[in-house]
């Protein structure tokens, strides 16, 4: 929670909601294109679409708000500011996300675990905090060698 406050603090929280708007769009968008990715041909060229979502679903959120807060939409320094800063977040969120909750189709192997428990560590260090609790374990069932 505190990390979602200093995320508030940092950017906004308009630009936050907007991020988080974006994250939800894109996680829903992208399970028709990737489905129908899988069934064509050449379906690799599709899903590349898929690292744009965030961009352009980002820009139609920053767009919808400030036509709601503003009555216009500027394309202006702080519309654009705002637009990439919410990009920017919501890539962040849904680094962090992806971190956090692996995807059961995507399983980690045991060199990537350990790296991630190293960075842990680091962090841990850097910011003064206690990450021994999180000795992760190579049997859980996302994890293959």
């Amino acid at each position: 929670m505190e990390e979602f406050v200093g995320l508030i603090a940092k950017y906004g929280l308009d630009t936050v909601v907007i991020a988080l708007i974006t994250v939800v769009l894109t996680g829903v968008a992208k399970i028709p294109v990737k489905a129908l990715a899988a069934r064509l041909k050449r379906g690799v060229i599709l899903r590349k679409i898929i690292v744009f979502m965030p961009l352009a679903f980002s820009f139609a959120a920053t767009a919808v708000y400030s036509l709601a807060t503003c009555g216009g939409v500027c394309f202006e320094k702080p519309f654009f500011t705002l637009w990439l800063s919410a990009a920017s977040a919501s890539l962040a969120l849904y680094a962090v996300w992806e971190k956090l909750f692996p995807s059961k189709k995507k399983p980690i192997s045991e060199k990537a675990v350990a790296e991630n428990l190293n960075a842990i560590e680091k962090l841990g260090e850097a910011f003064g905090v206690d990450v021994s609790d999180l000795n992760g374990s190579a049997e859980d069932e996302n994890v293959r060698k």
